[in-house]
């Protein structure tokens, strides 16, 4: 193991981007300076991170997504804030195949998926799925807001101005995006 910190590029991924704003918000911009000091290794993708944890390359990551084990495991502070959201899917009023995309819907809601694929790492949006071992009920835990991401994704004029000046810290995102490695949606991909 490097013992290196793993972290996203933080002006790529909107999520990682909103973590940032909740540290500068809460410790000014200098935070962001001094992480930048410590040479992290920025990895692209949210699952890259999680990975690198998981095969035992970096000693921790700021942003992760994705299931860090075997050598991770995820902590959540009592106090220190963190990132919550449920993930939303929509079925397009024009889309070819409306039955298989409803099948697809209901397949991923299932108890059964989200119990046996989504909550043994992270919690479910069922209510009836309890949340992997070791972490507590989503809304037990009152330093997260699972409406604040969605609040900051609304205003996308003032995301991007956020995402250029963390820019100034991290410099401009390089290399393919492993989510979308022939860069078919572009930095902002807008209307489907």
């Amino acid at each position: 193991m490097n013992g290196g910190v793993s972290t996203e590029e933080s002006d790529d991924d909107d999520a990682v981007l909103f973590g940032d704003k909740q540290l500068v918000d809460k410790y000014g911009w200098n935070y962001l300076a001094q992480l930048v000091k410590q040479n992290p290794k920025l990895v692209r993708g949210v699952p890259g991170s999680a990975s690198g944890v998981a095969s035992g390359d970096y000693l921790a990551s700021i942003a992760v997504g994705g299931d860090a084990r075997p050598n991770g495991t995820q902590v959540f502070s009592d106090t220190e804030r963190f990132n919550s959201w449920a993930q939303r899917g929509a079925i397009f009023k024009n889309a070819p195949h409306k039955a298989g995309a409803k099948l697809f819907m209901s397949w991923l809601d299932s108890q059964a998926v989200q119990k046996n694929a989504i909550a043994t790492w992270t919690w479910s949006v069922r209510k009836d799925v309890s949340p992997p071992a070791g972490l507590r009920p989503l809304a037990s835990y009152k330093n997260t807001d699972q409406t604040a991401f969605a609040k900051f994704m609304s205003d996308r004029a003032s995301v991007e101005r956020f995402r250029s000046q963390v820019e100034l810290y991290f410099g401009q995102v390089k290399g393919a995006d492993p989510g979308d490695p022939t860069d078919t949606l572009g930095r902002s991909p807008g209307a489907f």
